[in-house]
């Protein structure tokens, strides 16, 4: 497989070269003309204010305006406010409102609504799945263009968490709560203010979007007059349907980027934020009791080798940050990675030896070092790979893929977890990342059962105000102790990958989503056939 690896990068680079933007077609974009867009499944709820499926917060800001957006820099950009301004040592947020736009039903939107929906986000009477986002907030006032937010303690996690949350229609909304509203028809077909509103759904599911032709120049009006979305959970199926024409612009798993790449009328864009796939090691049960074990289990790990055989575009991790967070990231305190000579040393002095060159590490009375690594069945290509590493250093790895469902319930129980687990974290956040719940003691996703009071107040920190050059050095301490102690083994990040077609240009992705440049999309041939799903 490593022989193969340079080859594909190289396909698959040039595929990412040519960005699917219509560079050297000697056209320039057109307004007008229908597109395509496919995934493995289309969510039920399309308002992300009700539904944590990811597909949802990809629809967020096409059928939405947020407050904010993330830019080019690991920060965050003006959208729906125009500006902001922090006050009493971060106690008080002012948003100034943009008064030029209006909800897909004609009326204007105002700082009534953005006021009544960072309350209803804060309500615990309403079905908010990021409530806790908002836990310290007291007050929200409207006055003219402008909202007010006022917080009990200095609000740690910035603008961040207005990313996230989807700016609602208070004039439909404003009377319902609780459980009537999280079952309102008006989240399969919601009235938004964004670039696209919903014209309906076909027949065979899929969603009709067309362009809002009000939507602020600025902010992006649509160069396309229509984009449906449309469900295909085949990736070869998606890849016929780009080839052919059925399909302009397809959402993939990014180990289907070799198949694109091998395609020439194809490009591929990877999709920021990156999951990144971790292998979360009990630290209550033997042999991962002892951080030796553990420190060479990571350090026996190619990552570069796992990315390789997972995908052209995944890349190794070895930290708990995300991919978009190189800003707090210390090199010097990275997971051991590659180092067959740490691994020995580490698995000596624990006591698992080996007999002779190749063979198993066993203890003094001769128990070889065996345990199950189990995970669920679409792990299968990455968990091969590690067993094949661990057993060039003497571990026995056996592998137990379980369906999804039975899995996350084994998980979500102390006394069934497994000791060595493979699942996948989605950053919460970019720009002031913090791994709280999977290093705190008790932490919701804590796996590794792991406890480190240290840990603990350094994660306490991450949740205050702090100027950066503290935050810098408290994110270098934690990468210290999780690379020392490593409870969590970080192996690659893997993105999704936007699969664009021949006939659609100007898209680009960002960490805000595969719908970052859609008003940007355009059709570079008038004249060739539309997909029938557009028609």
């Amino acid at each position: 497989m490593p022989s193969s690896t340079i080859g594909w990068t190289a396909l698959v680079l040039t595929a990412l070269a040519c960005g699917g933007d219509g560079a050297g077609t000697g056209t320039s974009p057109m307004a007008g003309g229908s597109a395509v867009y496919c995934a493995t499944e289309l969510p039920d709820a399309l308002n992300a204010f009700v539904s944590p499926d990811l597909a949802a917060a990809d629809l967020r800001p096409l059928l939405f305006s947020p407050l904010v957006l993330y830019d080019d820099t690991a920060g965050v950009r003006p959208h729906l406010a125009r500006s902001w301004e922090w006050q009493d040592e971060g106690r008080m947020l002012r948003f100034d409102i943009r008064d030029d736009l209006t909800w897909h039903d004609g009326q204007p939107l105002t700082a009534e609504d953005v006021a009544w929906t960072i309350r209803a986000a804060a309500d615990t009477a309403m079905p908010y799945f990021r409530r806790a986002d908002f836990e310290t907030l007291d007050e929200v006032t409207a006055a003219a263009n402008a909202v007010t937010l006022r917080f009990a303690e200095p609000y740690a996690a910035g603008l961040e968490p207005f990313i996230a949350l989807p700016i609602l229609p208070r004039h439909l909304l404003g009377t319902v709560t609780g459980e009537a509203f999280r079952i309102l028809p008006y989240h399969r077909t919601p009235v938004g203010s964004g670039p696209f509103r919903i014209r309906g759904r076909t027949a065979d599911g899929s969603i009709v979007l067309e362009a809002n032709t009000t939507y602020p120049q600025d902010l992006g009006r649509p160069l396309l007059d229509r984009l449906v979305l449309r469900g295909l959970p085949d990736a070869s199926t998606a890849l016929i349907e780009l080839q052919t024409g059925g399909a302009d612009v397809c959402e993939l798993g990014s180990s289907s980027a070799r198949d694109v790449a091998t395609a020439p009328e194809l490009s591929a864009l990877p999709l920021e934020p990156a999951r990144v796939q971790v292998l979360p090691l009990d630290t209550r049960q033997p042999p991962f009791d002892d951080r030796r074990v553990r420190r060479a289990v990571s350090a026996a790990l190619d990552r570069t080798q796992l990315a390789a055989a997972v995908s052209p575009l995944a890349r190794p991790a070895r930290t708990f940050l995300p991919a978009g967070a190189a800003r707090w990231l210390d090199s010097a305190w990275l997971q051991p990675d590659g180092d067959t000579a740490l691994a020995a040393l580490l698995l000596d002095s624990a006591g698992w030896t080996r007999s002779g060159p190749g063979a198993l590490r066993a203890d003094a009375q001769g128990r070889p070092l065996r345990f199950t690594m189990v995970g669920p069945r679409p792990y299968e290509n990455l968990l091969t790979v590690v067993q094949a590493q661990l057993r060039s250093a003497g571990l026995d790895a056996r592998i137990q893929l379980m369906e999804g469902a039975a899995y996350i319930a084994a998980l979500q129980d102390p006394d069934a977890r497994p000791a060595f687990m493979a699942l996948a974290f989605s950053p919460d956040a970019i720009v002031l990342p913090n791994p709280g719940e999977e290093l705190r003691t008790g932490g919701g996703s804590n796996l590794a059962s792991y406890s480190d009071p240290q840990v603990d107040s350094l994660v306490a920190i991450l949740g205050t105000v702090i100027e950066d050059g503290h935050r810098r050095a408290i994110y270098a301490e934690l990468q210290r102790r999780v690379a020392l102690d490593v409870p969590i083994v970080y192996t690659i990040h893997s993105p999704r990958m936007l699969a664009v077609g021949p006939r659609l240009h100007g898209v680009r992705v960002d960490v805000n989503g595969p719908f970052a440049s859609a008003a940007r999309w355009w059709i570079g041939d008038p004249g060739a056939a539309e997909p029938a799903a557009a028609r």
